[in-house]
């Protein structure tokens, strides 16, 4: 199985897809929603999501952290909380089903 971007899965399909990293500030992407971006680009970013969550033609499987470690400008890293997508939050709830919620 081929592993590809949001990007590069535009006009495929397969029956199970894996979203990976599907948090605020990687989708939409940090840049997009920090800088003061346009009605435009936010709106390209919620595409980009329903072409990735469109791809499936039976299940997705959408992942995120609780935390990541970021590393600043050669500091020592620090652990950063992270919290689900806008996009991911946006879904209908009786269409998600949480798998698993590891604690802390």
């Amino acid at each position: 199985m081929p592993l590809l971007t949001i990007h590069g899965s535009k006009g495929r399909e397969w029956p199970v897809v894996f979203i990976c990293g599907a948090e605020e500030g990687l989708l939409p992407f940090g840049r997009t929603v920090r800088d003061g971006a346009d009605d435009d680009d936010r709106d390209e970013e919620r595409r980009l999501a329903y072409v990735a969550l469109s791809r499936s033609q039976v299940q997705v499987y959408l992942t995120w952290c609780r935390t990541r470690l970021r590393d600043a400008d050669g500091q020592e890293p620090r652990r950063e909380l992270r919290q689900p997508s806008r996009f991911v939050r946006a879904l209908p709830s009786e269409l998600v089903q949480p798998m698993a919620a590891l604690k802390s």
